[in-house]
């Protein structure tokens, strides 16, 4: 028999009951189990009683794993007294990953947050995290004890023990480890469904600017600004690259000046990705040498989705003729104007108002 499979030998069953019941001090068992071992128990490699006594164990171990009163009670000890503990993969123990905060990351499971607990499960299916539930074992083995060694003092009680310890290390601590984080990966899924959902809304539902002239700004450093103008229904009027953040302030200034006086801009919306505080401080000092009463006014927006947009087949449709970059700036244009319009071209996931 194999350590994992029960035996289907009755021999090794009723030695595995003597043991369970046995209360006294003295028996020989290792001479009683010959009593137990028969042709089947030898063909099945329990052909001594000291193997015979182990295949017995082995049963008890099962039969221990088997028992809902004792899965009940490890779940309850890993939650109440377990730790969710992460370390790296020696492959990656020298390199800087989106998972290096979890290398050596140990915490109770009752306080792990459900996007720690995620991003360690995603850690460990890129393979760059090992991730293990740490159960108190004297705590489990003592349980155990209690309820299966009746007779402390009996001479089975030796060979119980050894079926606990092995019914524990073998068994129910990877079971237990199974069933703990799947309540905790369900558990930290449901609170990512609902931040997300509860986030998505409140971006989809947020108040437009409505029909006012925009300029939407992709902000860059090396490539520049990509610089869209939308009439008040949002239909793309010039698109032109401005480069405000290596030297050439002028230059841009100068178009965004005629930019705003062809086509009456009320608004500016800048894309809050790279290089987007640099714009946003240019574009105000612009906005200040205006006249106070046709001063648009600039917005940084969310651009998260917007590359996604720019390559998809919506955009592509809107846009057959325009460059990536174009489309893009578009989109951060129009979610000023109306960000549920243009946010539903986009898969959600792709939006970043997750954890």
């Amino acid at each position: 028999m194999t350590r994992g499979k029960k035996a289907t030998d009755a021999g090794l069953f009723e030695l595995a009951l003597r043991l369970r019941e046995c209360n006294e001090p003295a028996a020989d068992l290792e001479a009683e189990a010959v009593a137990f071992v028969n042709d089947k128990s030898k063909e099945l490699g329990f052909d001594t009683p000291a193997k015979a006594l182990a295949g017995a164990c082995d049963i008890i171990a099962e039969e221990i794993s088997d028992d809902a009163e004792v899965r009940r009670y490890l779940r309850e000890l890993a939650f109440a007294k377990g730790a969710l503990q992460s370390t790296v993969r020696k492959e990656f123990a020298e390199e800087k990953t989106k998972f290096q905060m979890y290398y050596d990351h140990k915490e109770p499971v009752k306080n792990v947050a459900g996007h720690r607990a995620l991003a360690m499960f995603r850690g460990e299916r890129e393979e760059v995290l090992r991730l293990e539930l740490v159960v108190p074992r004297d705590e489990a083995i003592d349980f155990l004890r209690s309820r299966f060694v009746r007779h402390p003092k009996s001479a089975s009680a030796h060979y119980l023990e050894l079926a606990v310890s092995d019914s524990f290390d073998r068994l129910l601590s990877t079971a237990t480890e199974t069933e703990v984080r799947k309540d905790i990966r369900e558990k930290a899924e449901i609170e990512a469904f609902s931040v997300f959902g509860s986030n998505l809304r409140a971006l989809l539902m947020a108040a437009p600017a409505g029909h006012k002239a925009v300029l939407g700004i992709d902000p860059g450093f090396r490539t520049g600004c990509k610089v869209v103008a939308l009439d008040d229904t949002g239909k793309l009027m010039e698109f032109v690259a401005i480069y405000p953040t290596i030297g050439r302030e002028k230059d841009a200034e100068k178009v965004l000046l005629a930019l705003f006086e062809k086509y009456g801009t009320k608004l500016v919306a800048i894309g809050n990705g790279t290089a987007s505080r640099e714009t946003d401080e240019f574009v105000r000092r612009v906005v200040e040498t205006m006249p106070e009463d046709r001063r648009p006014l600039v917005v940084v927006v969310s651009e998260a989705g917007a590359s996604v947009y720019s390559a998809s087949e919506v955009a592509v449709r809107e846009f057959p003729d325009q460059d990536v970059t174009v489309r893009g700036a578009v989109s951060i244009g129009r979610r000023l104007q109306d960000p549920l319009s243009e946010l539903v071209k986009i898969d959600p996931k792709a939006i970043g108002v997750g954890q």
